[in-house]
């Protein structure tokens, strides 16, 4: 009986169909290959080391600077992280300020050049006077030290330089005015100055549109681009492209905006223009723009 038994679970083992099928050798090398592709995709998104991304960043062209910090810094919390590293680390170095107060005392401008970072705050900036002879600078710092700086306090003009890549009179928040030296919140000032400077490329974009050659032709195409920012009629938008921010800031102070012409009263506007597009066609011919 015993054997009969296990004769017949024997018998019911061999005629059972079993649960899986075995793996056929096409579909094993296929299952292979998407593994060894998984994996190899895998490697390709391991990210860089962090010493070779902030390098990157601190190599990109003049050109780039803009859209590095408008658009590559918001891509992420670890870009942002390394743009202002780098910013930190060698584009501010390229920024100087031009300085005059509104009783026109000093003439030329006096100007400052980036120094360091605060320890405390690194949101804060320090830019040291360039001449140190200028010894004059310190009995002014007396009326004015620890003055806040608004868009609406006509306190003195001055005039943001980075150097091949924008000019212009960005809000200098929470400034600060010491012997020799100044200091401010750099972020929000790059936010202005290169914003700005990318809605002017732009606007020669527009300004130049009709004019654009089939893409073989490139180069021409950035000559226009290049030449069209040295027009009346770019400075004339841009001024209102200006007149736009500084409504903003207004704005944003609680104060009633009245005009461009107000608002310049006592800074001789004509003369600023003519000193911010004097800086402007001293920019180096860039060899290459995103925007053709």
């Amino acid at each position: 009986m015993a054997s009969t038994n296990s004769g017949e679970a024997e018998g019911s083992h061999e005629g059972s169909e079993p649960s899986e099928p075995p793996i056929q050798p096409e579909e094993s090398q296929v299952s292979q290959q998407v593994a060894s592709s998984a994996v190899a995709s895998a490697s390709n998104q391991l990210p860089l080391p962090n010493e070779l991304t902030l390098q990157m960043f601190v190599d990109l062209p003049e050109y780039l600077l803009p859209y590095l910090w408008c658009n590559f810094r918001h891509v992420c919390k670890s870009w942002k992280q390394f743009v202002e590293e780098a910013f930190i680390k060698r584009h501010l170095a390229t920024i100087t300020i031009d300085l005059a107060f509104s009783d026109l005392r000093f003439e030329p401008a006096l100007t400052f050049a980036f120094d360091r970072i605060s320890e405390t705050n690194n949101e804060c900036a320090f830019f040291r006077l360039v001449h140190d002879e200028m010894s004059d600078f310190t009995d002014m710092t007396a009326e004015i030290r620890r003055t806040e700086f608004h868009p609406f306090k006509k306190i003195f003009y001055h005039q943001v330089t980075m150097a091949n890549v924008a000019t212009g009179d960005p809000g200098l928040e929470c400034l600060l005015v010491y012997p020799r030296e100044i200091s401010f919140l750099w972020k929000p000032m790059l936010n202005q100055l290169l914003g700005e400077e990318i809605r002017l490329r732009r606007l020669a974009y527009r300004l130049i549109q009709p004019k654009l050659l089939p893409t073989n032709d490139s180069m021409t195409n950035k000559m226009h681009f290049y030449l069209i920012q040295r027009t009346d009629e770019f400075y004339d938008e841009a001024e209102k492209v200006r007149e736009q921010r500084l409504r903003r800031q207004y704005e944003r102070s609680g104060v009633q905006w009245q005009s461009i012409k107000t608002h310049e009263s006592m800074y001789e506007g004509s003369e600023k223009l003519r000193k911010f597009r004097l800086t402007r066609k001293h920019f180096k011919n860039p060899e290459r723009y995103m925007e053709v």
